[in-house]
Formats: structure tokens, sequence, C-alpha cells
């Protein structure tokens, strides 16, 4: 069982946010402090300095891209995990996410047993990220936004 006590949760659908605020605490014992904007997330994330254990960051959100939260928190706590959402499936999308500081990126449609298995690799036991998970996420994040073009051949 993950132990996280606090997950900022951004996501602009009530009825998805809400869905996935109950599954939390339910599969995982996490509380959830919500925002439905980019802007109310901004005043969460302010307020909650240094409370977040985890953070769910909408990608598409009406009022901005996600990712400008992403990086604020991933600069400002760099050891809060960060999974984020987006409805659309561009490489372009992902790679940005991850450039900003997500650890994972996750289609809406993903299957729920999926997202809480994300969800427990970017969190370990005792609530710390787990090192060596988060380091390949990271490569893997190295490798997909700055190919070694130079090192393909030409055709």
């Amino acid at each position: 069982m993950v132990t996280v006590k606090r997950v900022l949760l951004v996501e602009d659908h009530a009825m998805f946010r809400e869905g996935l605020t109950l599954l939390l605490e339910w599969r995982l014992g996490l509380e959830s402090m919500e925002a439905g904007s980019l802007d109310e997330g901004h005043r969460v994330l302010g307020a909650a300095k240094g409370m977040v254990d985890l953070a769910i960051i909408e990608l598409d959100l009406p009022d901005g891209d996600g990712s400008e939260l992403i990086e604020r928190l991933h600069q400002s706590e760099p050891h809060v995990p960060i999974v984020a959402f987006t409805a659309e499936r561009s490489l372009a999308r992902y790679a940005r996410a991850l450039e900003a500081g997500a650890d994972e990126v996750l289609a809406k449609m993903t299957p729920v047993e999926q997202i809480i298995g994300v969800l427990q690799l970017v969190v370990g036991e005792d609530g710390e990220k787990v090192k060596k998970t988060l380091d390949d996420l990271r490569a893997m994040r190295e490798e997909l936004c700055c190919p070694p073009w130079s090192a393909w051949t030409r055709w």
C-alpha cells in the first residue's frame, strides 16, 4: 500500500477529477487537493508549498497548458513525482510534458489498473519515489526528447 498522504490533482473535467479523487482515496489512501484550471492549480500549489507528495496534472486545461504548472512544480519541488494526463495523442505534447518535468504521461483513456500501477511505480512504499524506476523513466525521457539523431545512418 502506498503511504503518500497528499496528491495535487489538476483536472478541468469535474466528473473525471471527482472519480479519480475517489479512486485515489479508495485504492491508495491518498488525500487530494483539487484544482479545475491552470490558474486554480497555481493558487493551490502556492498554498500547499511543501505539502504535496504526488501531482497528477491534466495537460489540456481550458486556460492554458498544464506543462506550465508541471515545470513550476518540478523547479520548486523536484522530489515530487508528477504524472500528466492528456486526451491528445501527440508525441510533441508528450515530449513537452516530459521536458517540463513529468515522470510519466498517460492518456485519459488509460485503464484504471494501469493508472494505479503507474502511481505505485512513481511512489515508493514509504512515500518517497522509487529511485531506480524514476531514473529509468528519466533516461527514457532523455532518449525520447533528445534522440541521438547523429548516430542514425543515412538512407
